[in-house]
């Protein structure tokens, strides 16, 4: 039987949910809240600045008293093109050895994107991918992993709709290939739900296993009015997804963290910035009494 961690996890949030705001914002709800750090937005930098502007995230942190130890940043290495693929992984490969330099030890993002029709999340991603797809990306990332691993930094693959990592099975697949033990899988839930092909995330946590080493939570409903099938306009607590059920199943699967709550709705996002927290937290201590009762 797998040892269960009783070591409280730490947990994020993800500076997205202030994507209409400055990152300053992000950071102060997030100390303000009780959030252990946060996870910096594609969109909270630029690819052109990007050491500038993790410097002024460092520093704002620093000023608030918290962390961004996370990056989400996107590989982008599966084209048809290889003097692009060249261009991005040599972006890649100087970019990442720097990033302990700003506080930053997990790149969570994407090997690369497959749009079929925008409107329908079932044919895109690891449906429309071929083999040249996955093995264009595990070359990159064998590569970038070696990087990784020496510079003390971790990278994930975000389970995520559009992506050829979509489903578990398809992020296992494409990690088995990679065989690196700096490059793992994010699994999020919420973006599962919204993949017709994707399982169930407890089945998808039983199927990565050990893969696991950084997870999102958000939650959605699956819908007729929209055209994609999906709304993400819904608290933690109030979606399709059973998060206790999901905690449970990382617990038991060995996964102490970290953990990064993320809110892709409309609105004020203080308020479920701060909301998804405490009920997260509540989940965290059922599982742990529920785990230790049945030990």
């Amino acid at each position: 039987m797998t040892q269960v961690k009783t070591k409280q996890p730490e947990v994020y949030v993800n500076s997205f949910n202030y994507r209409r705001y400055d990152f300053r914002r992000a950071a102060r709800r997030a100390k303000e809240y009780g959030y252990d750090g946060l996870e910096i937005w594609a969109r909270h930098y630029t690819n052109e600045t990007i050491h500038d502007d993790l410097a002024e995230v460092k520093r704002i942190c620093e000023e608030v008293g918290t962390k961004a130890p996370v990056i989400n940043l996107h590989g982008n290495v599966i084209g048809g093109d290889p003097e692009e693929r060249a261009a991005r992984l040599g972006w890649l490969k100087d970019l990442i050895p720097r990033l302990p330099d700003h506080g930053v030890t997990v790149a969570n993002g994407f090997a690369g994107s497959l749009i079929v029709d925008p409107n329908n999340w079932g044919i895109n991603g690891s449906t429309a991918a071929t083999d040249a797809h996955y093995e264009r990306a595990a070359d990159a990332y064998r590569s970038l992993g070696a990087l990784a691993e020496n510079a003390g930094v971790l990278l994930t693959f975000e389970v995520h709709m559009n992506t050829i990592h979509d489903t578990a099975k398809a992020t296992k697949r494409l990690l088995e290939m990679i065989d690196s033990p700096a490059v793992k899988a994010n699994i999020d839930a919420g973006n599962m739900r919204g993949v017709p092909p994707a399982e169930p995330a407890p089945e998808g946590v039983q199927i990565l296993g050990d893969w696991i080493a950084y997870t999102h939570c958000k939650n959605c409903r699956r819908v007729s009015h929209l055209p994609v099938g999906v709304d993400y306009d819904y608290l933690l607590k109030e979606g399709d997804v059973d998060y206790y059920a999901v905690v449970a199943a990382l617990v038991k699967q060995g996964f102490a963290g970290p953990y990064c709550l993320e809110w892709s709705g409309y609105g004020d996002p203080s308020v479920p910035t701060r909301e998804d927290l405490a009920y997260f937290k509540s989940i965290l201590k059922d599982v742990a009494s529920d785990i230790q009762a049945e030990q």
